[in-house]
């Protein structure tokens, strides 16, 4: 095989690599990570065979063209360092122990490294193909090739929360390393699950806070609830409103924006155990518009926290705690201590991150 045959069938291998790698993003699987990692390596392996575009950069005429190609081919090397460098940094199978950035954070940089790296390839092979075809043909095609990256943009973000289904083993999901904490534990949560009457064939997607072992339906909350009890015992007991939110996804998150508006506070169905033998309350519950919802609120509200720490664990889908802490911090007169952030998406992996942060508050 020539040497040109060798750089298309690699050309052609990293094209398609990267289009899989891309599509299955929203995965933490092992897969992902073994291909990232393949690649990254034939990628430096199709740079050493074109090695001698780099030695003759500084010679020649600089034409526009020429230096369009220049910063994209510097964009998609950018883009790739940081996929790669965000990717051990999230990577939860070959390098666990690469914790440098906070998940929330290197989540959003691994995004959008990809969708700039997908952005400069398919300029790069817009160019390449701008060699053998002329006008109204190249337009046609500069004008797909703008529907593809704008379609990538915001077409990623959106397949990544609601068509990724997640489906788990509850028992090896929730199982992990035990913690010693000091004191009487209840753990709290506020899920959709239990709130809602859901049709029974619903979809178990991260965005809408779902997950399925086998056929029974869970809430993100909830399993973080779960594996938080498994690591260090207490009770444990949901927030349960007397009228139930809709099915529908997009009707809940309207109500709950009136109820925001509304600054109202929803009646609970259910009087929690009585708080006074508790030392710590870990209250877990989902980011609704940015903030705390309500019927958390309304928990807050009904119980005295004086003398208790409150650990918030926070459930979201691109925006942190927001300023869900600050709320809890308004409406409790106990202690709140720092909280334990969680990407959606990331939580039937996150058994790891629960035991370390549970470690750090006796720090």
């Amino acid at each position: 095989m020539g040497e040109n045959a060798i750089k298309i069938f690699i050309d052609v291998i990293l094209l398609g690599l990267f289009f899989y790698e891309v599509g299955i993003m929203a995965s933490a699987s092992r897969i992902h990570e073994i291909l990232g990692c393949v690649f990254f390596v034939l990628l430096i392996i199709h740079n050493l065979l074109n090695k001698g575009y780099y030695m003759n950069l500084g010679q020649g005429r600089y034409s526009r063209k020429r230096i369009a190609g220049i910063v994209v081919i510097g964009v998609f090397g950018i883009s790739v360092l940081v996929l790669e460098f965000s990717g051990v940094a999230m990577s939860r199978h070959l390098f666990p122990n690469m914790k440098f950035l906070s998940d929330w954070n290197v989540r959003a940089l691994h995004l959008g490294a990809a969708i700039a790296a997908l952005a400069a390839l398919i300029f790069h092979v817009l160019m390449h193909m701008g060699r053998y075809m002329q006008g109204k043909k190249f337009y046609y095609l500069t004008g797909l090739a703008l529907v593809l990256t704008i379609s990538g943009i915001f077409g990623l973000p959106y397949i990544e929360r609601w068509y990724h289904p997640v489906s788990i083993n509850l028992q090896q999901t929730i199982e992990g390393e035990k913690v010693n904490f000091s004191g009487n534990v209840l753990i709290v949560y506020f899920s959709r699950v239990g709130n809602t009457d859901f049709p029974k064939q619903v979809d178990a997607v991260s965005g809408a806070s779902l997950l399925k072992d086998n056929e029974v339906l869970l809430g993100n909350a909830q399993v973080l609830a779960l594996m938080i009890q498994n690591a260090i015992g207490g009770d444990i007991a949901s927030i349960q409103t007397v009228e139930k939110y809709p099915g529908s996804y997009n009707e809940t998150t309207k109500i709950a924006g009136d109820e925001l508006a509304k600054q109202s506070f929803p009646v609970l169905k259910h009087k929690l155990p009585d708080l006074v033998q508790y030392d710590t309350i870990v209250l877990v519950y989902p980011l609704w518009w940015g903030t705390l919802p309500r019927p958390v609120a309304s928990f807050m509200k009904a119980y005295n926290f004086e003398g208790k720490t409150i650990v918030p664990v926070v459930t979201h889908g691109g925006g942190g705690a927001g300023d869900s802490v600050e709320v809890l911090r308004g409406l409790a007169n106990g202690k709140v201590a720092e909280p334990l952030i969680v990407y959606s998406s990331d939580i039937p992996l996150f058994r790891d991150d629960v035991t370390n942060h549970l470690k750090n508050l006796h720090r």
